[in-house]
């Protein structure tokens, strides 16, 4: 039988009508997005970080201003952000919070600037005044529960032996600066359950860590680099418990697997490259880690076995997977072998 014509051309209207709604969302979306205020503030601030560096850079070339006056001015610029930022905090938030990012940024860049370009002042007086702008940054991002304020302060913070590496200063002050960091996150877990923030800890931490242990160890480093690196997992997986306790869900609390797996895949891998030329080295860290998610599940079950369910789970099958790893470590392959 013949098809009538109108039905076979009905399917073609309606693909049409889905791919122009389909394009019409997509540059609604992409015109709110340039010319959103907080795109048009972070485009704000890139220029004027462009406008400074060529402002320094002719007053250095033009010999206008000294060295200090500069960077004080732009100091003061950055000052200047901040305390804006934070009057129009409740006005305009998203503003306020860019331009303090902005302000944060600065100052940071300028001590940078100061200590490692103009040898102005020693390495570690950079240290403790960057150490001080990220307590300010930490403390205003709990003032105003911004986890993007928070991340801007940390990632500057983490930053800084980064930025100021000489090649000639000593591991410990760096090791000491990182857990001052980590304790520093460690703290605002206690109050707020920010993901990104932790990761970026963790992921700044460990990967710093483990760039330094591959191209910069040295077996006299071993106490520092142990205490480092026990302070640190200790730390991640305390900031892991707190986060499950402070994102309840439906099925129990939420858990961020990251940062349960994770101090226990690099914490190790890492504790296996300090001690794997020692006599069951190996064998030892295993049952060590082992004995860390154990104990903390063994802990959480008495605090609130329903709502940290899964996360007693998933750490009874951590510990129990690292007490089957002692095993073949501490027998070694002939013995394990089929």
């Amino acid at each position: 039988p013949a098809i009538d014509a109108t039905t076979r051309r009905d399917p073609a209207p309606a693909a049409s009508g889905v791919v122009e709604t389909t394009v019409t969302a997509a540059v609604t979306a992409a015109k709110n997005w340039v010319f959103g205020g907080n795109t048009i503030v972070r485009v704000g601030l890139i220029i004027l970080f462009v406008g400074l560096s060529f402002l320094a850079s002719y007053a250095a070339s033009a010999g206008l201003f000294p060295i200090e006056l500069r960077l004080a001015l732009v100091v003061a610029i950055g000052i200047a952000l901040l305390a804006v930022g934070f009057r129009t905090r409740e006005s305009r938030p998203d503003f306020g919070l860019a331009l303090q990012g902005g302000g944060i940024a600065t100052i940071y860049l300028t001590v940078f600037a100061a200590a490692k370009l103009y040898a102005l002042f020693p390495v570690v007086a950079a240290f403790v005044l960057m150490i001080v702008v990220c307590a300010l940054g930490c403390a205003l991002a709990l003032l105003q529960r911004s986890q993007a304020l928070a991340v801007t302060a940390f990632a500057g913070g983490f930053a800084v032996p980064l930025l100021l590496a000489s090649g000639s200063g000593t591991i410990v002050m760096v090791f000491v600066y990182y857990t001052i960091l980590n304790l520093a996150i460690l703290f605002i877990a206690q109050r707020q359950a920010w993901r990104v923030l932790n990761l970026v800890g963790f992921f700044a931490t460990f990967g710093v860590a483990t760039l330094w242990g591959t191209t910069s160890y040295q077996p006299t480093d071993f106490v520092a680099a142990q205490g480092f690196l026990i302070a640190s997992v200790l730390i991640y997986v305390a900031t892991a418990v707190l986060y499950a306790r402070s994102t309840p869900g439906r099925l129990g609390n939420v858990v961020d697997t990251t940062l349960l797996f994770g101090p226990a895949l690099a914490g190790f891998g890492l504790q296996v490259g300090l001690v794997h030329d020692r006599p069951f080295g190996s064998a030892f860290a295993a049952i060590g880690f082992a004995a860390l998610y154990l104990g903390v599940a063994a802990w959480t079950m008495r605090y609130r076995r329903d709502t940290f369910r899964v996360m007693n789970e998933t750490m009874l099958a951590i510990g129990i997977g690292f007490v089957t790893l002692a095993v073949p470590l501490a027998l070694g392959a002939r013995w394990t072998s089929a």
